[in-house]
């Protein structure tokens, strides 16, 4: 005996197939220690997406970053970020900052050996600077050194401190070197005359000044 066959129907109905991005990680290493007047230098890292990775400054008054060198603007705590902004098939990666000091420069500040005769005013006092970098000058530094001595006018014969004093500048930090004022004896003071030809005179004529003159405070004597 047959059995009325059952029929079935079907209805179709579209899926959806969601194609994700894959995540991708940075591998930006540490970045080193560096010291103000350090040349430019360049920061590398790598995604494992294998697409470059980009580069900018987080702290841009200290450094600036461009095309992945880094030039030192000052001293201070500098930082880089890297980025991947990720494509089709990447998700944007999650940006790392590399945080690293830059140290102030070393900058020597000494005072120049300096001489005079005792009862003579002290000469004019200078220091000179040593450890600019960037070809930069005195005009950066925020105070510049002044020098001293203990030695007056009445001081006696003998070797004494010049003082370089203080100086400041925001990407320097100093050391200090003193020097020496020589005060030598008035008797070893060597001397000079300058005697200028006199012209020719006639018997007659108005007395006349020799007009000669003396590196020492001594006056001279003219003889016939």
């Amino acid at each position: 005996m047959l059995r009325p066959t059952t029929l079935h129907s079907f209805e179709l109905r579209k899926g959806n197939l969601e194609i994700k991005r894959r995540p991708q990680t940075i591998d930006f290493p540490q970045i080193a220690g560096k010291t103000y007047g350090a040349p430019d230098f360049a920061v590398t890292a790598t995604s494992n997406s294998g697409l470059p990775v980009t580069f900018r400054s987080a702290s841009p008054a200290i450094i600036s970053v461009t095309n992945g060198i880094v030039k030192i603007l000052r001293a201070g705590a500098a930082s880089v970020t890297a980025e991947q902004a990720g494509n089709n098939n990447y998700l944007p990666a999650t940006a790392i900052t590399r945080t690293f000091t830059i140290q102030r420069a070393p900058l020597q500040v000494t005072a120049e050996n300096k001489s005079k005769f005792e009862g003579e005013a002290n000469p004019a006092l200078t220091v000179v600077y040593a450890g600019f970098v960037y070809g930069e000058t005195e005009a950066v530094l925020t105070q510049p050194a002044v020098p001293s001595t203990n030695v007056v006018p009445s001081t006696p014969p003998g070797t004494y401190d010049i003082f370089p004093g203080t100086a400041t500048a925001d990407n320097y930090v100093m050391s200090y070197v003193k020097g020496v004022l020589t005060v030598r004896a008035r008797g070893l003071q060597p001397q000079t005359i300058t005697f200028p030809q006199l012209a020719g005179k006639t018997y007659g004529d108005a007395d006349i000044a020799p007009g000669a003159t003396t590196t020492s405070p001594w006056p001279y004597a003219i003889h016939r």
